[in-house]
């Protein structure tokens, strides 16, 4: 048995596009209590892929 959660809260537009243009789609979206919209995907094998490609990708932020 893996302790990997089976959900993932995204809070990032640009990732949100990204998943949604590689065929994912949310399973719901909401606003946090802060005011961020938010959307909800299912983990799964393709979604692992495509935050696999993400993290070794998007750009690096300066100052960090």
């Amino acid at each position: 048995m893996t302790n990997q959660k089976k959900f993932f809260q995204c809070f990032s537009i640009n990732f949100h596009r990204f998943l949604k243009a590689n065929g994912l789609r949310a399973m719901s979206k909401g606003v946090h209590s802060n005011g961020k919209t938010f959307w909800v995907y299912e983990r799964n094998e393709i979604f692992d892929k495509c935050m696999k490609i993400w993290a070794d990708t998007k750009p690096k932020k300066e100052g960090v």
